[in-house]
């Protein structure tokens, strides 16, 4: 069986393929992978743990000489991914209110909206992107959090910003940029790890969603995954291509909601009562957008890059990465 070149074939597909495989086994054999041990360590709770692996690997490959293209990269279309968060998290809540809108409830909106997968910006970046574009996953990845809605949701209403959050997740990637630019060898040694984690990132990410819930969600979760394409793509291409001067692929990346926002409604409603009728509702319908955008954006990007090798090919000029 050709199975690694089946999932090459499908943008991103090293981690949708394993995510949509696990969201299979997880909706009819939930059981499956939570016989605890090594099992539910590798298939459903080491989700930070394969980031922490992810962040420490893209780290080790980020030399000091690329800081400024990936700060400006990472840096531009994190800022422009968090303002849009908080543009919509104040204007949810101040004039929505918790019930949201078109059945919608507001931390739907928000989770939603406000974050990335990481996971699918990475794989994107493995095919269509260079170095630069695979480092700035350290700091596109703290958009990948639930931390970053809950955040949102305090700061919307008043409430302060979690530093250590921050601090939490970058630390596995200065350190692996520490250890990289002391050593080229280890470099060299680590480089493929990124590749090969991503399919494991996609289990982790598939053990939370229960595809029957996906369903369940219907057209009012069709109707989120349209609003998180609406607002976040044209806006964070819009950047990436007038603003940073680059293809487009690495916003296509930013787009996607993360697999990890599926938990905010339960963690958000379990302090805040007025959240907690939302809370089964809005988690299936962010479990919809998790896996449409997912799928839609690495074909987006897969579309930009063949029509940018177009543009390069009739213009005779050499292929710009």
């Amino acid at each position: 069986m050709k199975i690694l070149k089946f999932m090459q074939k499908i943008p991103a597909g090293i981690l949708n393929v394993p995510m949509i495989v696990c969201a299979l086994v997880n909706t009819f054999f939930p059981h499956a992978l939570h016989i605890g041990g090594a099992t539910t360590a590798l298939f459903s709770t080491g989700t930070m743990t394969v980031i922490g692996m992810m962040l420490f690997i893209c780290g080790s490959q980020f030399k000091v000489a690329d800081v400024m293209p990936t700060l400006k990269r990472g840096f531009v279309l994190f800022v422009t991914k968090i303002i849009l968060g908080v543009v919509v998290a104040i204007l949810v809540l101040d004039y929505l209110g918790p019930q949201g809108i078109w059945g919608i409830p507001a931390i739907a909106l928000i989770s939603a909206i406000a974050t990335s997968n990481a996971g699918v910006y990475l794989a994107i970046s493995n095919q269509h992107g260079d170095a630069v574009d695979r480092s700035a996953f350290g700091i596109l990845n703290l958009v990948s959090v639930p931390a970053v809605p809950l955040l949102l949701m305090g700061l919307a209403g008043g409430q302060g910003l979690d530093y250590m959050t921050i601090i939490a997740t970058l630390a596995p990637f200065f350190l692996g940029m520490l250890v990289g630019n002391l050593d080229a060898d280890l470099r060299k040694f680590l480089a493929p790890g990124g590749v090969i984690v991503l399919p494991f990132l996609g289990f982790c990410f598939g053990s939370v969603i229960d595809l029957k819930e996906v369903f369940s969600a219907g057209f009012s979760g069709l109707l989120l995954t349209v609003i998180v394409l609406v607002i976040n793509l044209p806006i964070l291409l819009g950047v990436d291509r007038f603003i940073l001067r680059r293809p487009g692929h690495a916003a296509s990346g930013v787009v996607p909601t993360a697999g990890a926002a599926v938990a905010v409604p339960m963690l958000y409603a379990a302090h805040h009562s007025a959240y907690q009728q939302y809370a089964t509702t809005a988690a299936a319908q962010i479990a919809m957008a998790v896996v449409i955008t997912a799928i839609i954006t690495p074909y987006i990007a897969n579309f930009l890059a063949k029509k940018r090798h177009a543009q390069a090919v009739n213009s005779s000029e050499p292929l710009k990465q």
